[in-house]
């Protein structure tokens, strides 16, 4: 699973149904275009991917704090030095059910897609990357098609 996640981490597939179901993240940029903060969100997920997850045994042990600050994007490091959450973070991603699906620009936002493995799931390590990399979640659900974003299909946050 590790490869397939790492492999989709550079993915536009928008309309693609994860297989067995998904959630879809819809987020607006502060402060940077929609680009700028997909390839940040991107960067950070390419090392995240690289740990693994608490399943993922063939890659041996989830990274310490240290380690873990110091194998990701100087962006990221300098938002997460010193955060309470950092510990709380790095272990829901371990422990996480879901997997990066996919990430593309719809108009002038971002549309995220996460693969979930096993229900309930908690997409709060999701949430506070987006956070971190300037992002704001407008929409969150079950899995939409992009004709679907900003019809009021997904659950509103605010």
């Amino acid at each position: 699973m590790i490869l397939e996640e790492q492999r989709s981490v550079a993915l536009e597939r928008p309309d693609e149904r994860p297989p067995g179901g998904g959630f879809t993240l819809v987020v607006a940029p502060s402060g940077s275009s929609a680009n700028e903060l997909v390839e940040r969100m991107r960067s950070a997920w390419s090392v995240v991917a690289s740990w693994g997850r608490w399943s993922d045994e063939e890659l041996g042990d989830f990274p310490e704090s240290e380690e873990a600050l110091a194998g990701v994007p100087d962006w990221l490091r300098s938002r997460l030095e010193g955060r309470p959450e950092l510990q709380n973070w790095l272990d829901d991603l371990h422990e996480r059910e879901w997997v990066w699906w996919s990430s593309a620009l719809v108009g002038d936002r971002v549309k995220l897609d996460v693969q979930a493995l096993s229900l309930p799931v908690s997409l709060w390590p999701m949430r506070f990357l987006v956070e971190l990399a300037g992002g704001t979640i407008l929409e969150e659900d079950a899995w939409l098609p992009v004709g679907e974003i900003g019809r009021g299909a997904g659950r509103e946050r605010g």
